[in-house]
């Protein structure tokens, strides 16, 4: 078992369901994967792809990817977080962007904290769901 880096942690620490974590087979930097074993899996990876142009290093969303170890690419998915997520933690009303994780500072959520990100969570797990 390998020490789990930041990016790791700030995915794991997402409001995984206990069904969720239960398919979680591995971790690598950014990306998560989730094994069905049918020789298909889930990857599902912190991505800086977004509406507008990706900025290096600002996370904007989760992508899942659905793959069959045999035929490739089954299926792939975004989900953003400022689609997903939307109650902040604070009150705090100075900052007007969106829901983020900047590399550069930390691997944690940019300024705006969300306040659950089940809501997030569950979506990715509904739509794994229909490939397990």
């Amino acid at each position: 078992m390998h020490k789990k880096t930041p990016s790791e942690e700030f995915l794991l620490g997402l409001e995984w369901t206990e069904e969720a974590r239960a398919l979680m087979s591995l971790t690598f930097g950014t990306t998560l994967f989730m094994f069905f074993g049918n020789a298909t899996f889930a990857k599902i990876e912190l991505t800086e792809k977004g509406l507008g142009p990706p900025t290096l290093g600002t996370y904007v969303g989760l992508e899942a990817s659905i793959v069959n170890i045999r035929t490739g690419l089954i299926d792939r998915q975004l989900f953003l977080f400022e689609d997903l997520l939307d109650e902040r933690k604070d009150e705090k009303r100075d900052y007007k962007g969106g829901f983020c994780v900047v590399a550069h500072c930390g691997w944690k959520w940019y300024i705006a904290v969300p306040k659950s990100t089940n809501r997030l969570t569950s979506a990715v797990m509904t739509y794994v769901n229909m490939f397990k």
